[in-house]
């Protein structure tokens, strides 16, 4: 039953019992002077003095609170919840139980009552209505998705994931929030916020890259990269392939993009890029225009690589014709220091290719493409990775 207790208190944070009114400061250190006032007036102010109470972890002053809430609105499922609230503060789990199911057969609309039960679904096992607990929650009250006292207890279980995810609906507010509201989330919270979407697609529930960017970056930002990968599979298949849909610079958005996996333009005064049609209509070209007098990156991206030997290929030429030999590729473990990679040129003089080995312990990699020091217009296309045996 302790847990109870922890996650009616994480819940309170952010339930919307907020600043307390004149009538709530006056009364915040006897109970009785909201008592005095009228009726209206005192149940709100008792309520609020007593869930700042449960806040703030004074569980005899909730007990207090609640005692008089119950004396002044007996029928009200608000009042009662507050008294059980208060029951489970002090310790006292029966009169609590007994109390919240009263609570909950005059109406399930009072989040304490959700929670409370939410808490005693998952001690019993019974997870089909912890989830949905927590959906009536979420929904009530989206802002709790930044309680991880009140989220946690589903998402690392199973079977209780599984039957949230049943639940997820693209059209609730809550889970917009939950998808977006995460870089300040530590690690372990975003491994099982990118499990639940990962099952969710799993189970059909495909949201889509835009969707998923923001958890996508947030997971990755922690070095999850493993984590999401499988995320950005399961709520963005269309981005297959080993430059995850960065062929033909498809995901390349020069005005930049929350997609963690999409190309990234690296800005600089000194080098300017555009972007038009390929020559041969398969995808877009880069144009690049810059006078340098020292090598510099502009166009960079994230790869999950397994462990292996891969084959790089990508066209590049000056605006006159020539071969575009001012261009340099560099492929290296996330974090680490750039290794460029010889380059040979095949074809029509105008192709190169470049082969690599991902050694084993490298979990995530930086592609980058560099322009050297010199002037003039160069292009870039037709980027292509490919494993080897």
């Amino acid at each position: 039953m302790l847990r109870g207790a922890a996650i009616l208190t994480g819940a309170l944070a952010l339930i919307g019992l907020s600043a307390a009114s004149g009538i709530d400061r006056l009364a915040r250190t006897d109970p009785a002077v909201a008592t005095a006032v009228p009726l209206p007036f005192a149940r709100a102010a008792l309520r609020t003095l007593g869930s700042q109470a449960l806040i703030a972890g004074r569980g005899k002053d909730a007990a207090s609170y609640g005692w008089h809430a119950l004396n002044r609105a007996p029928f009200e499922a608000e009042s009662v919840a507050l008294f059980a609230a208060g029951q489970l503060a002090v310790g006292n789990a029966p009169m609590a139980e007994r109390a919240f199911g009263l609570a909950g057969r005059m109406g399930w609309r009072v989040p304490l009552t959700q929670a409370y039960w939410l808490t005693r679904a998952m001690e019993t096992r019974d997870y089909d209505s912890a989830a949905m607990r927590l959906d009536a929650l979420l929904r009530q009250q989206p802002t709790l998705v930044g309680q991880q006292a009140l989220l946690d207890p589903v998402e690392r279980n199973p079977v209780a994931r599984a039957a949230l995810v049943e639940r997820l609906d693209p059209e609730t507010a809550w889970l917009g929030k939950y998808l977006n509201e995460v870089f300040a989330l530590p690690p372990q919270a975003l491994r099982q916020r990118a499990q639940v979407m990962i099952d969710a697609g799993g189970a059909g529930l495909v949201l889509g890259c835009e969707a998923v960017s923001n958890l996508a970056a947030a997971v990755t930002n922690a070095g999850l990269y493993r984590e999401a990968g499988a995320l950005w599979a399961a709520q963005c298949p269309d981005t297959g392939g080993l430059l995850q849909g960065g062929e033909g610079f498809a995901t390349l958005d020069l005005l930049g993009t929350r997609n963690p996996f999409a190309w990234q333009a690296v800005g600089s005064g000194d080098v300017l890029l555009g972007l038009v049609p390929e020559t041969a209509g398969r995808g877009q070209r880069l144009t690049i225009d810059g006078t340098l007098s020292a090598t510099r990156i502009f166009l960079a991206k994230l790869l999950l690589l397994a462990p292996g030997r891969y084959r790089l290929h990508w066209r590049a030429g000056m605006t006159d014709g020539s071969a575009g030999d001012r261009i340099r590729v560099s492929l290296s473990c996330k974090g680490q220091q750039q290794v460029w990679l010889p380059a040979q040129s095949v074809g029509d003089g105008l192709s190169r290719t470049a082969v690599f080995k991902v050694a084993p312990g490298c979990a995530a990699q930086v592609l980058s493409f560099a322009l050297t020091s010199g002037g003039g217009n160069l292009w870039l296309e037709q980027v292509r990775l490919d494993p080897l045996p």
